[in-house]
């Protein structure tokens, strides 16, 4: 009786430790999060919930020479980062300018180095009047597609490298709206 109880401990013990080193792996790289606003609408919408590569922008500047595990934020993507101000959650918006982007808003079109960007056919008005901008190194323009509903790179600047936590890779939920965002 004393042999099988050990045994029984130890399958246990492999399993919880199994399903433990399991976790972490599937954690690490991905997160799971819940569009809380309307700022990015119609491409995600409250409620929607998604998973974010959190690897995607990762920076290794002493092992690899590309700095990069796979590439830098592309104009286009959309990215979940910390917003610069003391604001109580994670934002979604989408990259629109680059390091080394000029951007110009003109209070209806955005233009990045001089042509104007498609991501959004809504109106997007001009916050302040400092424009054009010139993104800085290590740096991002970002916007929601709801521009109206959207507080993004218009009100407090560009937004610095480090405050990226990752990139919008799947919406899992609800099921008819499934995407793969490459």
């Amino acid at each position: 009786m004393g042999v099988n109880l050990i045994k029984n401990l130890v399958d246990i013990s492999e399993t919880i430790v199994f399903a433990a080193i399991i976790f972490i792996l599937v954690q690490f790289p991905l997160q799971a999060r819940v569009v809380e606003g309307a700022s990015m609408a119609p491409e995600l919408n409250k409620g929607e919930r998604l998973f974010i590569n959190k690897l995607m922008y990762k920076s290794f500047p002493d092992f690899f020479q590309n700095k990069y595990l796979f590439h830098p934020p592309k104009r286009g993507e959309i990215i979940v980062f910390t917003p610069p101000h003391d604001y109580e959650r994670n934002f979604v918006k989408r990259v629109i300018g680059i390091p080394g982007d000029i951007i110009d808003i003109d209070g209806y079109h955005v233009y990045v180095n001089g042509e104007i960007q498609k991501f959004s056919l809504n109106k997007t008005d001009r916050i302040h009047e400092n424009y054009p901008v010139i993104v800085p190194e290590g740096e991002y323009f970002v916007l929601g597609d709801n521009r109206s509903k959207s507080l993004d790179s218009r009100n407090w600047g560009t937004l610095k490298e480090e405050s990226i936590i990752g990139k919008v890779w799947l919406i899992y939920w609800p099921l008819e709206k499934i995407t793969i965002y490459r």
